[in-house]
């Protein structure tokens, strides 16, 4: 996505802060290579506000950690993977959707709570149902209900 990005990014000691503070949307920019010495991963954002964390690169090793929310709402947090083609998750505890319709996911030993999508999956990851509900800002336009289809 080429929306651009208002909340905050600081790392520091194998830990991701994301920080956002408008009300409606909090967009955040993260490269894959970011989680490869990721230890512990935090969202803070304002209650009923939705954020999206846009991700870039080609593969993506996510393992041992759980994200901790503060505000944000497990519904209203999407995770968007738009380049990835290899994506693993091992030992953890997501919170959050997952865009990532490129990638072949290898998934053991966790659980996450939101929607998954992924070209194949494998593993014996468990998903609790956890739809997404937030508004998603769209470039070029004022917004979109994702999951509103009446």
């Amino acid at each position: 996505s080429d929306v651009p990005m208002n909340g905050t990014v600081t790392t520091q000691w194998g830990q991701i802060y994301l920080t956002g503070t408008d009300a409606d949307s909090n967009v955040f920019q993260l490269d894959t290579t970011d989680f490869i010495a990721c230890y512990g991963f935090h969202v803070e954002a304002p209650a009923g506000s939705t954020v999206l964390v846009n991700i870039s690169g080609s593969t993506v090793m996510m393992n041992w950690f759980q994200p901790f929310l503060t505000g944000i709402a497990v519904d209203h947090l999407f995770f968007n993977f738009p380049d990835c083609v290899a994506m693993q998750m091992n030992g953890i505890g997501w919170k959050g959707s997952i865009l990532a319709p490129n990638a072949t996911m290898q998934f053991n030993n966790g659980q996450i709570d939101g929607a998954l999508i992924v070209s194949d999956l494998q593993g014996n990851g468990e998903s609790h149902h956890m739809p997404f509900d937030g508004d998603l800002p769209v470039e070029g336009e004022e917004e979109f209900v994702v999951g509103s289809f009446d």
